[in-house]
């Protein structure tokens, strides 16, 4: 939101809300842990990025992270991941900026239930791992957000996003997994109070839909609110 603010504070220098270079990256990883005696575990893998420039107000992504894990106590497994692809959308006439992204099943699921605790180890954030899990349903992300200048210094924003979460299989003969949706509103403001300083505030409530497996609510996140305040000002050396 700030950077959407940002951008549309600075439109008269020309900057545009959608990039219009094109790019690819191609980022090796590799992870390793030991826990002293108790063995040692490693992940390696490719994560590969390509953004498209469509038109002056669209754009596209494409994101997929081919990884293979292996070590002790961790099954190994390997392939693709879920394929995450993403479209941007500028009206510019009307301030908004629409986003739709989208999870599609192309990594491994129905895992056994060696590999669903390896997943398990890999997703705990402790560890830090680049990719935790290998695949899931079909998620929808659609959003919107409009910004308007209100008046020289001042920058207001708001923004709305659904995220739709498909049903999936997490192991191999179990029941069905259907993570709760969530529904995500973002409201900002960024004043400019100088040349070399500027405040802007932020907040974002969440909503979680429960989580079902075989037609039993087994988690339900609740809603959250987070706000921040940050003031920035800029040094000449």
């Amino acid at each position: 939101l700030f950077i959407v603010l940002t951008g549309i504070g600075h439109a008269q220098d020309g900057i545009d809300i959608i990039s219009q270079r094109g790019s690819v990256s191609i980022m090796p990883l590799y992870q390793q842990w030991t826990f002293g005696n108790d063995g040692s575990f490693s992940e390696a893998g490719v994560d590969v990025s390509i953004y498209i420039p469509v038109l002056r107000e669209l754009a596209f992504t494409l994101r997929n992270t081919p990884v293979t894990t292996a070590g002790e106590p961790v099954e190994k497994i390997s392939g693709f991941t879920d394929t995450q692809i993403g479209l941007l959308y500028h009206l510019e006439d009307q301030h908004l900026l629409f986003s739709l992204g989208a999870n599609l099943p192309t990594g491994k699921r129905e895992l056994t239930r060696e590999e669903f605790l390896s997943n398990v180890l890999l997703s705990n954030t402790a560890l830090g791992m680049q990719v935790t899990q290998f695949g899931q349903g079909v998620n929808l992300n659609p959003g919107v957000m409009w910004s308007v200048m209100a008046g020289e210094n001042v920058a207001l924003g708001l923004g709305l996003t659904y995220h739709y979460k498909g049903i999936f299989k997490p192991i191999k003969g179990s029941g069905e997994y259907d993570p709760g949706d969530e529904i995500l509103a973002t409201a900002g403001a960024d004043w400019s109070l100088g040349e070399a300083s500027n405040l802007s505030i932020d907040v974002i409530f969440t909503h979680h839909g429960a989580d079902v497996f075989d037609n039993e609510d087994v988690y339900a996140a609740g809603n959250k609110i987070v706000a921040g305040i940050q003031y920035s000002r800029y040094f000449e050396n």
